[in-house]
């Protein structure tokens, strides 16, 4: 038997967490599926590109904690919406065989990233907070010389 679960009291590996926090900061769009969004710190993850810009867009039947945050929220079950997607992008979606079915047999899949994909994306997040940190202090000065002028007049 095979546990592919995570559960609340167990803490994701920190290597994977450091991953999904930079994809999640660095994502357009992030979109959530069938999850309300409750185990921290994964739950805050699709939060993280907000502050850059970006967009939530949350999927879940259950209203979830962060449906304020989000640019659009769909209630709904996760199968439809998969379904018209696909249909939309011109994906077949196969019939279910419970011989592809992960859950069900003993082949384990190798998951582990190569590591130049990792630096690859720890370079490009390093470059995107460097660019960040940049505009945010242009805002910051604009700012301040908006407040002067008002000041002045």
């Amino acid at each position: 038997m095979q546990d592919n679960v995570l559960d609340w009291e167990h803490d994701l590996p920190e290597r994977d967490l450091d991953m999904a926090f930079m994809h999640s900061t660095l994502a357009d769009v992030n979109i959530t599926l069938g999850t309300t969004l409750q185990i921290v710190p994964s739950g805050n993850l699709p939060l993280k590109n907000l502050k850059h810009g970006g967009k939530l867009v949350i999927c879940n039947l259950q209203p979830t904690k962060h449906d304020k945050k989000a640019f659009l929220n769909i209630s709904c079950y996760i199968d439809n919406i998969l379904e018209k997607v696909c249909k939309r992008l011109g994906v077949e979606i196969p019939e279910y065989s419970e011989d592809c079915d992960p859950t069900k047999n003993d082949n384990i899949s190798e998951w582990t990233l190569p590591q130049e994909y990792v630096k690859e994306l720890d370079k490009r997040f390093k470059e995107y907070q460097k660019t960040f940190a940049k505009s945010n202090k242009s805002t910051l000065i604009n700012k301040k010389r908006i407040k002067k002028r008002k000041r002045s007049e």
